[in-house]
């Protein structure tokens, strides 16, 4: 075997060569290593893996966080799991679920391909399977969400929790499609939702050396001051003023930055409090200015991280409106989830699923059943929903090649391989469609391209 050095004599990395089927072969044993391990959590009759990490121990059930934890020594193979973890990931990142049927769906691809290459060109090879999936997706019937038993089958498919499912149900229900949710882990022993009728922003107190913030602050009718940058003293001076003749005696300013001057000048006011808060998300502060609106708010809650303005009074009809023509037209998943937060913010439906058990493990555990369900339901929302257990695309996949058919009924297969026989899938078992879109595509892409690597440079470290 070849062995080619790189890199400089203190390191001695090397790149080891491998051509053909043996390259293919290895890599492709990597890939069935992770697969084998993830695959066995799939469905409602799912096993948990167990992952110590030299530290500590888990026991679960998430594709994704199983994939994470494989790996093994030979470098080839090693090369073939970071293949579909990202394939896994990929998903994941597109509808927010379905990195174990990714994965099924990885394997049976390599499975029914890895040898055609010994008598089909691969990229026609490669181009076929993808319109036999193109075609397999145009005929799935998709349904789309009416109401709260919808998500919560979305829900408790996706995280196998009723508890989860319910609270899921019960947000979308109060908030509508548009409602921005996000998870709040604690140390209490509890699963519960907030409602927040207001704007939610990452905030830290700009002059916390001077009055360190070390509990939640409550304020009732405000002013507050948005800017990009506050760093004219007599601005601030100009806003308090105006802020006296209304009644006022507390100023808010939200802010990227404070100039020292500013920040000398609120630390030495008396008889007036001002609260200077950093924005931390460096972007899209006008929406903040856009919610808050005339300078009087309702309520300011101030936590060390965050803060949430209830009750703010700007017009954002018609930024909404902009927004939402603008999204339209993106063809970015990306800027779409950037632009569906933004105006689901300045509508000011925020829900907080408060998230804490027992023990690290268990509250981990926890978090990702949430964060599936929530997944789910997004992308369900935004493609629709089918019957779920795999049989969408076993069902769809009737009339197309066998060996593409195999691929299809793959993840029933291995459902029904957990379950320890043939199960009938009842209605209420349903997938988003984004879901199994995405983990067919991305498995076709990830497979595909294993097929048309003739060569593998995998770089080793020489141990001598």
């Amino acid at each position: 075997m070849p062995i080619t050095p790189v890199g400089h004599w203190e390191t001695k990395i090397m790149k080891k060569i491998i051509f053909g089927t043996d390259s293919r072969n290895q890599i492709k044993a990597g890939v069935d290593t992770v697969c084998d391990v993830v695959k066995v959590s799939l469905g409602k009759y799912g096993k948990n893996v167990l992952i110590y990490n030299g530290t500590s121990t888990q026991v679960i059930n998430d594709g994704v966080s199983i994939a994470q934890a494989v790996n093994v020594a030979d470098e080839t193979q090693q090369a073939g799991i970071q293949l579909a973890k990202q394939c896994a990931n990929q998903t994941n990142e597109d509808a927010g679920d379905g990195t174990t049927t990714t994965l099924v769906l990885l394997q049976a691809v390599l499975k029914e391909i890895i040898s055609d290459i010994q008598v089909g060109n691969p990229r026609e090879i490669r181009e076929k399977m993808f319109e036999e999936a193109r075609e397999t997706l145009a005929k799935i019937k998709v349904s789309q969400i009416k109401g709260k038993k919808d998500v919560y089958n979305l829900a408790y498919t996706s995280s196998l929790d009723e508890q989860v499912a319910t609270l899921v149900s019960e947000i979308y229900h109060e908030l509508g499609k548009d409602a921005q949710v996000s998870i709040e882990e604690t140390a209490m022993d509890i699963l519960a939702k907030e409602i927040v009728h207001g704007m939610k922003v990452e905030t830290k107190r700009a002059d916390h050396m001077l009055a360190p913030l070390e509990e939640t602050l409550i304020y009732e009718d405000v002013d507050v001051m948005v800017v990009e940058r506050s760093e004219s003293v007599e601005d601030i001076q100009t806003q308090v003023s105006h802020a006296v003749a209304r009644g006022k005696n507390t100023l808010i300013v939200i802010a990227n930055s404070f100039s020292p001057q500013v920040l000398m000048t609120f630390a030495n006011t008396r008889g007036f409090e001002i609260i200077p808060l950093e924005y931390k998300m460096f972007k899209d502060i006008e929406d903040v200015k856009d919610f808050v609106g005339i300078e009087a708010v309702g309520k300011v809650v101030i936590e060390p991280e965050f803060t949430t303005l209830i009750g703010g009074k700007g017009d954002v009809a018609v930024k909404v409106q902009g927004l939402r023509e603008r999204m339209k037209k993106e063809e970015s998943f990306y800027t779409k989830e950037e632009l569906e937060h933004r105006i689901s913010s300045l509508l000011g439906r925020v829900a907080i699923i408060k998230v804490g058990k027992a023990t690290d493990v268990a509250r981990q555990e926890a978090v990702l059943k949430v964060e599936d369900a929530l997944g789910a339901v997004k992308g369900a929302y935004k493609e629709g929903y089918t019957i779920g257990g795999g049989l969408a695309l076993k069902n769809a996949a009737t009339g197309q090649s066998e060996g593409f058919a195999r691929i299809c009924a793959a993840p029933y297969e291995q459902i029904c391989a957990n379950a320890g026989k043939a199960i009938d899938i009842p209605k209420e078992v349903v997938d988003s469609f984004a879901t199994l879109k995405h983990a067919l595509m991305n498995a076709i892409s990830t497979g595909t391209s294993i097929l048309t690597a003739e060569a593998a440079l995998i770089e080793i470290e020489d141990k001598d």
